[in-house]
């Protein structure tokens, strides 16, 4: 097998529900295929649980400032890390950027590795 073949083959992590919504436009289920495809789902959600780590206690548009990550990829992807174990979110509060409430995101004990090896 092509090592270009086998990349493709490895699973990913999933969650239960897809990238888009039934009712989305083709355009979004085209991309979030392209998402899951090329391993950026996953690659995103390393970078969005090591800025969480770096400086925990931040909201998701606190992170955004933070950190320079797209804010829309931080939401998408924090629901993914709090499924998975990785991050639990925090009391609601006030954000510092928006004045609206919204929750902190703050890592829990368990490691990377320990909830995808080889990711």
């Amino acid at each position: 097998m092509s090592e270009q073949l086998s990349l493709l083959t490895k699973a990913a992590p999933r969650p239960n529900r897809p990238l888009a919504a039934r009712l989305d436009p083709v355009t979004s289920h085209l991309a979030a295929v392209e998402v899951r495809v090329a391993g950026a789902e996953v690659s995103q959600a390393r970078k969005v649980w090591e800025a969480i780590c770096r400086t925990p206690g931040l909201t998701g548009l606190e992170l955004a400032h933070a950190h320079g990550i797209d804010r829309y990829i931080i939401g998408r992807r924090a629901s993914l890390l709090v499924s998975s174990g990785l991050v639990a979110p925090g009391k609601p509060r006030r954000d510092r950027h928006s004045g609206r409430m919204a929750q902190p995101l703050y890592p829990t004990s368990r490691a990377w590795e320990d909830v995808w090896p080889g990711w």
